[in-house]
C-alpha cells in the first residue's frame, strides 16, 4: 500500500501564504519516501519533474504561473533532496514505476 503524508487539496499553504507550497511524502511500495511539492490550483493536474541533481524546489518561482488553469505538484526524484536515498533503485523501470505511484497515490490519472 502506498502512503500518502502531508496532501493538501487547498492552494493556501499551512503558513497562510498562497504562493507557498505544501510539502508532503508519498512512500513507494518498496518502502521509499519520495518528497513533493503541492502548489494548489484549479483544473486538471499539471505534474513537474525535476532533473537529475534538482529537488521539487526549483519550481517555486515558476509553478504558481501555472495555478489559474491546473493543479500543480511537483515531484523530487529518488537519491536527491528530500527523497530518500536509498542504495538502489535508480534503473529506469524503477524511477518511473516511483512516478507512477507518487500520482496514483496522490489520485492524478
Amino acid at each position: 500500500m502506498i502512503a500518502v503524508c502531508g496532501c493538501r487539496s487547498s492552494a493556501t499553504a499551512e503558513n497562510g501564504d498562497p504562493h507557498t507550497p505544501n510539502s508532503g511524502f508519498v512512500t513507494t511500495d518498496s518502502g521509499v519516501q519520495l518528497h513533493y511539492l503541492d502548489f494548489g490550483g484549479d483544473g486538471e493536474f499539471l505534474v513537474f519533474l525535476a532533473g537529475a541533481g534538482n529537488s521539487a524546489h526549483i519550481f517555486e518561482e515558476f509553478a504558481p504561473r501555472f495555478t489559474d488553469h491546473f493543479r500543480v505538484i511537483a515531484l523530487t526524484r529518488r537519491g536527491f533532496g528530500e527523497s530518500a536515498k536509498p542504495e538502489s533503485g535508480y534503473d529506469t523501470a524503477t524511477l518511473a514505476s516511483d512516478i507512477r505511484e507518487c500520482l496514483d497515490a496522490l489520485g492524478i490519472t
